[in-house]
C-alpha cells in the first residue's frame, strides 16, 4: 500500500478535478494511470491493483461554492458571490471572477477548496487502508468551518469608531429594505443612528468583528 505523500495527495486531488480525462490509481506505488491510455506492465504476467480516486464530480464543486459564500461573514462579498452562484450557465468562471474581485475571500477560498478535498482524499485514503487491515492515516484534516472561523476577531471600541462602521451599517439597511417594511427600517435604523451619535463618549461600546485582512464583517 502507498504512502499518502504531499505530493501523491496533491497529484489525487488533480485527477479528482479533472472531468476529461478518467484516472486510476496503483495501489501500491500511488502512480497515477490514465485509464483510456494503453499500460504496459513492467513485468510480463503481472498485474497492477488499480482503484478509482475519490469520487468528485461539477455538483460537488458547486455545491462547496455554496457551502462557502453562505459561511463569508462580508455581506458584500457575500452577495457578490451568491449573484455569481445564480448565473446557471457558466457559473464556475463568474465564481472566479467575482473572487478576483476579492483578493481575501479569494484567498480564503482556495485555502478552504484545499481543505475540503484533502478530507475527501484522507477519507478515501483510510477506507482503502481498512479494507486491506491496516490502521487509518491518523487525525483528521483541518475542518473547513474551523478554517473560516479562525479568519475574523471580535474586537471593542468606543462610540468614536461609529464612523468607521457606517458603510457597514448602511449595507445592512439596503438588506433589511428588502425583507421589512421600508417605514418601520428607516425608523429603527434613524433612531439607532441618533442614538449612538447623540450619546455622551464613553457611555458605549461597539463590538465588531473583522475580517483577517480588517474589513469590517458585523457591528454591534
Amino acid at each position: 500500500m502507498f504512502d499518502l505523500s504531499d505530493t501523491i495527495r496533491e497529484e489525487i486531488v488533480f485527477a479528482m478535478e479533472n472531468q476529461e480525462i478518467e484516472y486510476a490509481i496503483d495501489v501500491d506505488s500511488g502512480e497515477i494511470v490514465a485509464t483510456e491510455l494503453d499500460y504496459e506492465a513492467d513485468e510480463p504476467g503481472s498485474e497492477r491493483e488499480l482503484v478509482d480516486p475519490p469520487y468528485w464530480s461539477s455538483g460537488d464543486g458547486f455545491r462547496l461554492m455554496d457551502s462557502f459564500t453562505r459561511a463569508v461573514g462580508d455581506p458584500e462579498g457575500r452577495n457578490a458571490l451568491l449573484a455569481a452562484l445564480g448565473r446557471g450557465r457558466g457559473v464556475f468562471r463568474a465564481f472566479k471572477n467575482c473572487l478576483a474581485m476579492y483578493p481575501e475571500l479569494e484567498r480564503l477560498w482556495y485555502a478552504y477548496k484545499d481543505a475540503a478535498m484533502i478530507k475527501r482524499v484522507h477519507d478515501w485514503y483510510d477506507q482503502l487502508r481498512v479494507a486491506r487491515g491496516l490502521e487509518r492515516l491518523g487525525p483528521e484534516p483541518e475542518d473547513t468551518d474551523d478554517l473560516l472561523a479562525g479568519e475574523f476577531s471580535l474586537r471593542r471600541y468606543g462610540r468614536e469608531y461609529w464612523a468607521q462602521c457606517r458603510e457597514l451599517f448602511s449595507r445592512g439597511l439596503s438588506e433589511a429594505l428588502d425583507k421589512f417594511p421600508e417605514a418601520l427600517v428607516e425608523y429603527e435604523y434613524t433612531a439607532i443612528d441618533k442614538e449612538i451619535e447623540g450619546g455622551k463618549e464613553g457611555e458605549l461600546d461597539l463590538y465588531v468583528v473583522e475580517a483577517a485582512a480588517g474589513a469590517l464583517v458585523a457591528v454591534a
